[in-house]
């Protein structure tokens, strides 16, 4: 791989790299390089559990943007410690029931916001914001509980 850190970001960033320099590139030392792969790289499943771990919260961000995560690494992800990484996971819609509980429970109101509005909102997880005395979508949340089990009654 050449030398030059600009030239390598570009390539880690092109969707038409070989496999074999994005496998090369995830584990470069430069950040930028990583994000840029995390971002448009075809990843193997060895570089995609690498990146998962990655030190760089920016770089995990865009991992967790990914479209192609395996349910265990968006579960991960829901519980990292960087708010951006589990906001990344937030806001996607394909989010399984146990993913939006654990995601209505974060402390960030910024994230609750965004699994409030998921389509996939589980009547469980109405009730966690329900429960929730004070909070900005409790009134809907009952109304929501209420309705729920009504209709199921």
């Amino acid at each position: 791989m050449v030398d030059n850190p600009v030239f390598n970001y570009s390539l880690a960033c092109r969707r038409d790299t070989s496999a074999n320099i994005i496998d090369f590139l995830a584990a470069s030392p430069d950040e930028k390089i990583r994000e840029g792969v995390a971002y448009a790289g075809d990843l193997s499943l060895e570089s995609v559990l690498h990146l998962t771990d990655d030190a760089s919260d920016m770089v995990r961000e865009y991992m967790a943007m990914r479209t192609d995560l395996p349910e265990s690494l968006i579960l991960k992800f829901a519980r990292d410690a960087h708010e951006g990484v589990r906001l990344s996971i937030a806001c996607r819609k394909d989010l399984t029931p146990q993913v939006i509980e654990i995601l209505a429970l974060d402390p960030s109101n910024h994230i609750r916001d965004e699994v409030f509005r998921n389509p996939n909102m589980t009547i469980q997880a109405y009730r966690i914001f329900a429960d929730e005395k004070g909070g900005r979508f409790r009134a809907e949340a009952m109304m929501r509980v209420l309705f729920e089990e009504r209709r199921i009654d």
